[in-house]
């Protein structure tokens, strides 16, 4: 019998979300748009170990590189730095003058810059260009003067602008006019009911996290990459998909399509509940190294050859022939709760 056939025993339960937020220092209230109401689904009863945590990646800017670590807070909006409360997955932005959020697939440079939390301090480093080396400080309130209105993926929010000095270090990186750096200061989701994910059962609006594109944490293992790269002539790399999460030991490649919740650890430790599928866009096929996007349209090419069964009949149906790599979910149980690399993944069934 099959590990997934394995998980498919287990009893299948309807699916949500109830957490805390894991963040130093308060946060005035009136700054976030609307709170979300948290559910009380049952907690999976069952479970089967499938894989153990092979890395943690924190992104403290969108769309710059990432902070692998060896162990961090799960909080309600991501990964958060156990030794340092600042460092928080995707709480930076550059955004244009219309407040849209941008991309490597627009900022290709951002390929080349490493971000880090020292203190109370982002720090930029240019990986190919030591006099391109910033810090900036982290803004500490709400200032009327620096509230910015922020779009992700269609949907606003609210953020605080790093000031004259980030925006022109952004420019000059980018040679983009009007381009600024923001900071998501709440300790609580902002993006209300996201219209392209409401029509998937499992997806809450408490799963969408901070500037991400869709939810908080998102997923992958590296047999499915290995399933991947198996079907390319030049291999890709994790840096091609993002992940907060990489998991290995799987005994198949593109079970976590199949998983209803993840508790990492044993009895007691955290949980992570599906929300929706990771639908791949042009962006994976920037190459992490060059900062070019590839001519073979690779790996969203394959990723679209490999169509294939996700999740239940339901969300296959809905997914239709994206192209899918990984799983994007949210915390249901045990934030504040410090995770591991190393530890054992144990899933329930979606």
């Amino acid at each position: 019998m099959s590990l997934l056939e394995g998980i498919g025993k287990l009893p299948t339960s309807s699916l949500a979300i109830s957490a805390g937020a894991c963040i130093a220092g308060g946060i005035v209230g009136g700054f976030i748009m609307k709170r979300t109401a948290k559910t009380t689904d049952p907690t999976p009863e069952k479970w089967v170990k499938v894989g153990e945590i092979k890395e943690l990646n924190i992104y403290p800017v969108k769309s710059m590189l990432a902070m692998s670590v060896n162990e961090a807070f799960v909080a309600r909006l991501g990964l958060q730095g156990s030794n340092n409360p600042l460092l928080r997955d995707r709480v930076f932005a550059a955004i244009n003058a219309n407040g849209k959020c941008l991309s490597q697939t627009r900022c290709p440079m951002f390929a080349f810059v490493q971000a880090k939390i020292d203190g109370n301090q982002l720090i930029l480093t240019h990986t190919r260009d030591s006099s391109m080396n910033i810090a900036i400080d982290i803004p500490t309130g709400v200032d009327a003067n620096k509230d910015k209105l922020v779009t992700v993926m269609g949907e606003k929010l609210r953020a605080v602008d790093c000031g004259d000095k980030a925006a022109a270090w952004l420019t000059k990186l980018t040679e983009m006019p009007d381009i600024r750096l923001v900071y998501h200061l709440a300790d609580e989701p902002q993006r209300v009911s996201a219209k392209r994910n409401e029509k998937f059962h499992t997806y809450r609006d408490e799963h969408t996290g901070t500037f991400q594109d869709e939810t908080s944490y998102m997923l992958m293992t590296e047999e499915s990459l290995a399933a991947v790269n198996a079907e390319m002539a030049k291999p890709v790399a994790h840096k091609n998909f993002r992940p907060s999460i990489i998991v290995n030991g799987l005994q198949e490649p593109f079970l976590e399509d199949f998983f209803g919740f993840i508790r990492i650890g044993g009895e007691g430790g955290p949980i992570l509940k599906a929300s929706v599928p990771c639908q791949r866009c042009t962006m994976t096929t920037i190459d992490p190294e060059t900062g070019t996007i590839r001519t073979d349209g690779e790996p969203l090419k394959t990723l679209y050859r490999l169509k294939r069964k996700v999740g239940d009949t339901k969300i296959s149906k809905l997914v239709g022939k994206s192209a899918i790599m990984g799983a994007h979910f949210g915390c249901f149980e045990g934030t504040g709760s410090v995770i591991q690399v190393g530890q054992p993944i144990y899933a329930a069934l979606l």
